[in-house]
């Protein structure tokens, strides 16, 4: 188990991982990409996730699924932050509907990524 937790990434698209990961690293996390559900449950059933980050891009009917299982699963849920193009405006509303504390525009992601899992 990481030090502070884990960060569970919901993605595809492996561009910005490296960017999460050394995030992470230097909070004392580790990061872990899953692009499925079932790849989500069963890295999710380890029970050390401290936040879970949403690719809006990613198959939207797989983060929906994540995003309200978690929304209604009983305890406290992690800190969810999702990030996407700046025009997926929708997507991020309902990222925000789903249980998302943030969901930003891919520039704002980077740019608030040195700072953004400091939290814990």
């Amino acid at each position: 188990m990481a030090e502070n937790g884990t960060i569970l990434v919901v993605t595809e698209n492996l561009f910005f991982l490296p960017r999460i990961q050394a995030a992470a690293t230097a909070a004392g996390m580790t990061s872990r990409q899953t692009g499925t559900k079932p790849a989500f449950d069963e890295a999710y059933g380890a029970g050390d996730t401290a936040f879970v980050v949403i690719d809006l891009e990613a198959d939207q009917d797989t983060w929906r699924e994540v995003l309200t299982a978690i929304k209604d699963a009983p305890g406290a849920a992690p800190t969810m932050i999702a990030y996407g193009p700046h025009t997926a405006v929708d997507l991020m509303a309902e990222a925000r509907g789903l249980g998302c504390q943030a969901a930003l525009p891919k520039g704002a992601f980077v740019n608030r990524l040195p700072e953004m899992f400091k939290t814990v």
